[in-house]
């Protein structure tokens, strides 16, 4: 059962907890995708695309958004 949920999601997450939602975040197989976290994350995004802000920044540009903020940690878990 790991293998499809390796654990809960946290509390800002939970809403998509479930194996009918891994696809949500994650490409079928894989890690999850930095394009399906900016699918649902639009103002971080725009902040991306206009050069704004820390995720804009070269320490970070181009980098998995889980490599700082995994999940699958439990509800209370700090993703920051």
């Amino acid at each position: 059962m790991a293998q499809l949920s390796p654990g809960k999601l946290t509390t800002a997450h939970a809403a998509y907890e479930g194996t009918l939602n891994c696809t949500l975040c994650h490409d079928l197989g894989k890690k999850v995708s930095n394009d399906k976290c900016l699918d649902c994350h639009d103002v971080l995004q725009d902040r991306i695309v206009n050069n704004l802000g820390y995720h804009a920044s070269s320490e970070v540009r181009g980098q998995d958004c889980f490599a700082c903020h995994s999940e699958h940690h439990g509800r209370a878990f700090d993703m920051i």
